[in-house]
């Protein structure tokens, strides 16, 4: 799969969506968000209290308009509205076909955890990680939880290899 561009808009004209698969920024604040809890610098102080959808943590959506699916990079603690966010550009297909998380640090699979009983109770979302992040998850609450009720079906990652989207993708654990 070529990813061709970006787009950062959800309101972009249907008439004139992309057909190839594209990438949505859905985020770019560091996995604290902003303003960091606590933080009282100059550039965090004056943002308490303003609201502002511009600054989510960082996270990635990618769309494949002819196959109806969506990918998240990363479910950061703001996920329930990138959710909402991707999920408008494809009408289609609500679902969620899986979520990569690129990295370790909590900003990157807290938003996981909207994924269980108490929010949207998914069933067998993939999650793709590298083999000791995908071992962490599912030895460790509340993480673990998500995978023994089948919220969560984790998909060991390899270095160095491709995962194929338009097929199961590797195998899961």
């Amino acid at each position: 799969m070529i990813l061709l561009g970006c787009q950062a808009d959800p309101t972009v004209n249907k008439a004139n969506s992309p057909q190839q698969p594209y990438l949505v920024v859905l985020g770019t604040a560091q996995d604290a968000g902003s303003p960091q809890l606590g933080c009282m610098k100059s550039c965090c102080k004056d943002l308490y209290g303003q609201a502002n959808q511009d600054r989510k943590v960082v996270s990635l959506g990618l769309v494949d308009p002819a196959e109806h699916r969506k990918y998240f990079f990363d479910a950061s603690p703001d996920f329930a509205s990138q959710w909402h966010q991707l999920a408008q550009l494809d009408t289609a297909r609500k679902s969620m076909d899986g979520i990569f998380i690129t990295h370790a640090h909590i900003g990157h699979y807290l938003g996981l955890a909207q994924l269980g009983k108490e929010a949207m109770d998914a069933r067998n979302i993939p999650v793709y990680a590298m083999p000791r992040l995908a071992h962490y998850l599912e030895n460790n609450g509340p993480w673990s939880l998500l995978v023994e009720r089948g919220n969560i079906q984790l998909r060991a990652l390899e270095n160095q290899s491709t995962v194929n989207l338009t097929n199961t993708g590797p195998t899961p654990r």
